[in-house]
């Protein structure tokens, strides 16, 4: 059915932003410079009655280019023009890479890079040993995709798609009159590196609640948000900073609002790119005017993860790394530090009995998702303690370090031999060495978090301040996973 094709997508959705702050960060604001760029290129026109790929023309056909979701496709071509009472892809191969597309057509939106076909995806667990999964995408009855890009689209004007998957596809959904489609022209876009790599992040709540570009907010201020809005400055050695990060997003709806494409459609040679998506699980979303009540995103996390965005980066040139999931913290509604246990140590405890982790065998990715099994220790926050050990007193513990979703993202960065910033081993140690007295519990509650998920802008700016130090040594070559001595182990 498909021949020869070639090369599709644009659709920029980028803004420049470079945001007023209070005064007293008025000097940082002065160094960080936020940018979103926008591909420059040549209009780009379509031919009645053709399908352009780079610059060659072919004949739009319905035996070429055009599927059904399911079963045969009744759509036809007469006089140039392509007409079909029935929801179906448009499917062109082409390389991976950044496209910008131009349709003339009576429809308003597409749905684009959607995943549709299995995929294979890797990890390497904690003892080193490589396994190999397939995600087998689901679809409604109808055969529409559960998992795509729906944009507004209009006809003659330019928008981009990031293909990742060898085949830029778009999926017409039918609603009442038929679908007309006169020309369709596809062009691949081409990019240099930047003077200096800009730093690219991509991840939840932890990375843009109170970002002044995506959610502005006086309470909350995660780490991307310290950058963007200017509380800390970029080191000399990155030339600015993109935040695509989705407050309460999935693997899935990361996925689906188009947060994977904004970063891949920024993404330059050169320009370093912080991974942290999945923590979230089960966010429902709607597509194409059907909803989905579960986004089964955590199937879907190793797919989505590597193939549509780490594979993605290095094919752009990109240096991915992971980040980690931020130490869990304070709920502002916890009057006591007594009642904290699962973070705060109040008192001192004695390792009584072996722990077994619950998570040496999880659903995240079956039986093979091998953490590390009891041996006779207790972890707490990766650390291990035998029986009889005992635990100080005003000691936190980032009890998510040892969270499936977590030790997934090591598996994966173990798999793919690139850096870790450990943003919760991190916090949990700058809490223990600089707040370590019971007195130092409401500091903790009161002015770093907002809830035990999120917090303020002085904890805020304490772990964008990390974070860029960790990729100016990136930059430099000499950077180093520092926390060996924890598990799970970064194996690589």
């Amino acid at each position: 059915m498909m021949k020869r094709i070639g090369v599709l997508l644009l659709i920029a959705s980028l803004f420049a932003c470079k945001t007023a702050i209070d005064d007293e960060d008025t000097e940082s604001e002065k160094e960080t410079e936020i940018v979103e760029e926008k591909n420059e290129t040549d209009q780009l026109t379509t031919t009645n009655g053709a399908v352009v790929i780079n610059g060659t023309s072919y004949a739009l056909s319905a035996d070429e280019y055009f599927t059904a979701l399911d079963g045969d496709f009744s759509g036809t071509v007469t006089n140039g023009t392509l007409s079909a009472s029935e929801s179906f892809y448009f499917r062109a191969p082409v390389d991976n890479g950044n496209y910008k597309v131009v349709i003339d057509t009576n429809a308003t939106s597409v749905i684009s890079e959607c995943i549709t076909e299995d995929v294979t995806y890797y990890f390497v667990n904690s003892a080193g040993t490589e396994i190999e999964k397939t995600y087998s995408p689901q679809k409604f009855d109808n055969g529409q995709a559960y998992i795509g890009v729906t944009k507004e689209i209009t006809s003659g004007e330019a928008f981009e798609v990031a293909v990742c998957d060898g085949v830029l596809d778009l999926e017409f959904v039918y609603k009442s009159a038929a679908i007309t489609i006169s020309g369709i022209s596809i062009e691949k876009e081409s990019y240099s590196a930047r003077e200096k790599p800009y730093l690219l992040a991509i991840g939840d709540s932890t990375l843009a609640l109170g970002d002044n570009t995506i959610k502005a907010s006086s309470t909350y201020c995660s780490w991307g948000a310290s950058i963007s809005n200017g509380y800390v400055s970029l080191p000399s050695s990155l030339g600015g900073f993109v935040n695509c990060g989705q407050s309460g997003g999935d693997a899935v709806t990361i996925y689906t609002d188009a947060r994977i494409e904004k970063l891949l459609l920024n993404c330059r040679p050169g320009d370093y790119v912080s991974v942290n998506i999945g923590i979230n699980n089960n966010k429902s979303y709607e597509i194409g005017g059907q909803s989905v009540a579960k986004s089964g995103s955590l199937a879907a996390m190793g797919a989505i993860l590597e193939k549509y965005l780490i594979d993605a980066v290095k094919e752009r040139g990109g240096i991915p790394f992971i980040t980690t999931i931020t130490a869990q913290g304070l709920d502002k509604s916890t009057e006591t530090a007594e009642s904290n246990s699962g973070v705060y140590n109040y008192a001192e405890t004695t390792i009584t009995t072996a722990y077994s982790n619950s998570y040496a065998t999880s659903s995240l990715f079956g039986s093979d998702y091998d953490m590390y099994k009891n041996t006779g220790n207790a972890y707490y926050a990766g650390v291990a303690y035998s029986v009889g050990d005992k635990i100080p007193a005003t000691t936190w513990i980032n009890s998510r370090h040892t969270n499936p979703y977590n030790i997934a993202l090591f598996d994966i960065a173990n798999y793919y031999e690139c850096p870790i910033v450990d943003l919760g081993v991190y916090g949990e140690k700058y809490l223990n060495e600089h707040l370590s007295s019971a007195e130092d519990f409401a500091t903790v509650r009161d002015e770093y978090y907002t809830d035990k998920h999120h917090y303020q802008k002085p904890w805020g700016n304490i772990l964008a301040t990390y974070m860029l130090e960790c990729v100016d040594s990136m930059c430099s070559g000499t950077y180093s996973y520092p926390y060996s001595d924890y598990e799970p182990k970064y194996v690589k």
